[in-house]
């Protein structure tokens, strides 16, 4: 929780307590919590000893989530472990058939709609599967998204607006899968992240920058997680500090375009000197291992600003309440005293979750890689969402708004509609901002 607010009456544990009452002031931002640094117990326990605490604490934070509360609660269910093992422990505390959400793609790459039925037939949940093809997400982006009180632009904030949007039309709340990935070392970011680490080491830095402008010039196919593009994201990383790693990868812009290309002449004298990255300085301690600085950096950027944000809005923006098991402070102060090898090994993340799910689970659920969960975006960009880019993005309107520089736009625009190069990462964000401004701006012409 970060806040203009200093705390007082001490620190909510999960849902054990009152919330800590909040005094506005305006000069002073406090944390009630930040993880802990990772602790070594004096007792390694036995991978089944850890297992048994797994599943102990996870039916703990599952039933706090689901007790004092009479308004009816479902499940997000994608075709992953996490929100599958939330979905089993909380079937296992209900009497009735519990609803599960779901949402699917028509691109074939992107959806995870058959595993969540495999899950959902297992455990005998009522499921709904709502399929967000592009007409779906035009009308999203177009009369859901001008809402948001701030440019908001994680991709799956689309499919969790329409899950939310079906869900709520027969329960008041969702139980949901969130942050076992971050706690876990689930992302595949954690193994590429080791991969980086030791490829600076082993290969001249001349080699790996050809490389990235290699990649560069090669353009991205329409599937989902194509390999040339996840080798351009990392190789975006190479040099960064550990828990930049993932915000290196992944940003609509490279770190050293902030202070040149984006930005429009009269926007840069503005701006100043700004450094986006001192957020992960107060939250990274010094002397953590190379992989808890990543897992750090993820927490700080990915989970708490993206992930979290993307489902508080989603959520509230249809007046629905997401609980979040995985993130019970029992739970993740736990997480932080297991052995490295318990959470990820020979390239795998998530070993102990993974085998808590297999005593659940399908087989095929409790192995499954993670997928994500976002829609085809270049593709859509192209198609369905080409009107809308051309009119948000063309120089004329970037050129009004004047924080972008209107000719750098529009030449990510034609490189990406004629499939010359993939910018659908820049472009959805550069989207989302026009699309949001244009909002604001009507809101206060009213």
């Amino acid at each position: 929780l970060r806040a203009s607010a200093t705390l007082s009456g001490g620190v909510c544990r999960g849902r054990r307590g009152c919330p800590p009452r909040l005094t506005a002031t305006t000069d002073s931002e406090e944390a009630y919590w930040t993880p802990p640094a990772p602790a070594t117990l004096v007792e390694r326990p036995s991978s089944r000893q850890a297992v048994e605490n797994l599943e102990r604490l996870l039916v703990q934070a599952v039933e706090r989530r689901l007790q004092g509360t009479d308004q009816p609660f479902g499940l997000s269910l994608s075709g992953g472990v996490d929100s599958a093992v939330v979905a089993a422990l909380a079937s296992r505390s209900s009497s009735r058939a519990l609803p599960a959400f779901t949402v699917g793609f028509p691109d074939s790459g992107f959806d995870e709609s058959d595993s969540a039925r495999r899950t959902a037939r297992h455990l005998g949940l009522e499921h709904h599967v709502v399929v967000a093809d592009g007409a779906r997400v035009a009308t999203l982006l177009t009369e859901e998204y001008p809402r948001l009180d701030e440019p908001t632009a994680d991709p799956s904030l689309i499919p969790t607006l329409l899950l939310c949007r079906e869900a709520r039309r027969s329960v008041k709340g969702l139980l949901s899968g969130d942050g076992a990935d971050e706690l876990f070392f689930g992302y595949l970011s954690f193994q590429a992240a080791q991969a980086l680490h030791w490829a600076e080491r082993l290969l001249p830095a001349a080699f790996l920058s050809s490389a990235r402008s290699a990649l560069d010039l090669i353009p991205t196919g329409q599937g989902h997680l194509h390999p040339v593009h996840l080798g351009r994201m990392l190789l975006r990383a190479v040099g960064s500090r550990p828990e930049l790693r993932f915000y290196s990868a992944t940003a609509a812009f490279p770190l050293e375009a902030l202070a040149e290309r984006p930005w429009s002449p009269a926007f840069r004298a503005q701006l100043g000197t700004v450094d986006v990255t001192t957020e992960f300085d107060r939250f990274v301690p010094d002397g953590l291992p190379h992989l808890d600085r990543v897992q750090r950096g993820i927490i700080c950027h990915f989970l708490r600003d993206l992930i979290l944000t993307k489902v508080d809005r989603a959520s509230m923006l249809h007046s629905l309440e997401v609980r979040c098991p995985f993130l019970d402070l029992d739970l993740v102060e736990w997480s932080t005293t297991l052995p490295r090898e318990l959470k990820v090994r020979g390239g795998e993340g998530k070993v102990l979750l993974r085998r808590l799910a297999g005593r659940m689970l399908p087989a095929a659920v409790a192995r499954r890689r993670k997928h994500g969960f976002r829609p085809p975006l270049a593709r859509l960009l192209r198609t369905d969402l080409r009107e809308l880019t051309l009119d948000l993005l063309g120089a004329r309107n970037v050129t009004r708004v004047g924080v972008f520089h209107s000719r750098t736009v529009v030449r990510l625009v034609d490189e990406h509609l004629r499939g010359v190069r993939d910018h659908h990462r820049t472009l959805w964000s550069l989207i989302c901002f026009h699309l949001w401004e244009r909002a604001r701006r009507l809101k206060q012409a009213v």
